[in-house]
């Protein structure tokens, strides 16, 4: 990308971030998008639990066994970076099937993704309990960024080298240059 490219790319990506995360911190997002979120994740994740051979079940926002209680709570359930990622993909300049693919690929990321957080954050409470904050706040944060950096990278690589395929190429002439 060329550096007008790059600048405007991060100027599109941040105003729709910046919108985007007004949203999510917005009343009406707080109460009525945010716990039917946090609903599905704990829900998703007492079924992956379960597989698992856990008698696991969603109350709301919360996961119960026997074994233990887990609280899904606010920012536990993917959508912020969910937003930066898909920000960063709106911003990406491709055509829009392009931007709908990298979209539906980075949502099946995070979701994924977020399923293996909660999983993996029920058998630490319940394994290694002291290690639970450590995991939650630092492990588990810093790696939802690598993969979601790693995720877009990806992602972008393809579509930007899709697109420069589909460029047509010019001859090996330049400016001022004559064929010989």
């Amino acid at each position: 990308m060329s550096n007008r490219v790059s600048v405007r790319f991060a100027a599109v990506a941040l105003v729709i971030a910046a919108g985007s995360i007004g949203v999510w911190r917005s009343e009406i997002f707080r109460t009525h998008v945010e716990p039917e979120s946090l609903r599905l994740s704990a829900q998703l994740a007492a079924n992956v639990l379960s597989v698992f051979g856990e008698r696991a079940i969603s109350i709301g926002p919360a996961i119960s066994s026997p074994r233990m209680s887990l609280l899904i709570g606010t920012g536990c359930d993917a959508t912020l970076p969910l937003v930066v990622f898909v920000a960063a993909v709106l911003a990406c300049p491709v055509g829009a099937r392009r931007k709908a693919t990298g979209i539906l690929g980075g949502a099946a990321l995070m979701l994924i993704t977020n399923q293996v957080r909660i999983v993996s954050l029920y058998y630490a409470s319940i394994h290694a309990p002291a290690a639970f904050d450590v995991l939650h706040r630092d492990v588990w944060q810093g790696a939802f960024v690598l993969i979601a950096v790693a995720g877009w990278s990806t992602w972008a690589l393809h579509a930007l080298g899709e697109r420069q395929a589909a460029i047509p190429q010019r001859s090996g002439f330049r400016r001022g240059s004559s064929p010989s």
